[in-house]
């Protein structure tokens, strides 16, 4: 894909068109995929089975077919969206539950510190403080990626 600032008006509406059908085939292969990272398949789940013996295989399943003991979906088993959305007085589709991975409570505490600031005192989030910085190490590199609001840089951090 050439760079698109590079192209003129017709040029991307071109790519635009191209990339759409692209879309359209995809959609026509009618594939169910999901990219939840870390997710047992259901062979590995059935290891546990032994523990659940009260519990018939039927019972695993939420009303939208997910397997709970699995981690569920973005927005929370349908189940407990209509006994919070019957608690609350909202329809189920107005529940958001959200998980409690180590992931999801990091994103939400850094989101949080960059958008209304963090600690005792705090008025205003990082990203409206100038300069600032946040650090994102990963494990399947040797290099670590800072952002500020001048760009991007990268350091070696060996993390």
């Amino acid at each position: 894909m050439p760079d698109v600032k590079a192209l003129s008006p017709s040029q991307r509406r071109e790519a635009r068109e191209s990339l759409a059908a692209r879309y359209r085939d995809f959609q026509t292969l009618k594939m169910n995929l999901d990219m939840t990272r870390g997710k047992p398949c259901p062979e590995q789940l059935d290891l546990s089975v032994g523990l659940l013996d009260g519990l018939s295989r039927a019972e695993f399943k939420a009303s939208d077919g997910s397997d709970c003991r699995n981690y569920g979906g973005l927005d929370g088993l349908p189940e407990a969206k209509d006994l919070f959305a019957a608690y609350m007085g909202v329809r189920p589709e107005e529940i958001i539950i959200g998980g409690s991975s180590s992931l999801t409570l990091m994103h939400d505490a850094m989101s949080w510190a960059v958008l209304f600031g963090a600690g005792k005192g705090s008025t205003r989030g990082t990203s409206r403080k100038a300069p600032w910085a946040g650090a994102c190490s990963s494990r399947r590199s040797s290099r670590c990626s800072t952002r500020t609001r001048r760009g991007r840089r990268t350091c070696g951090s060996g993390s």
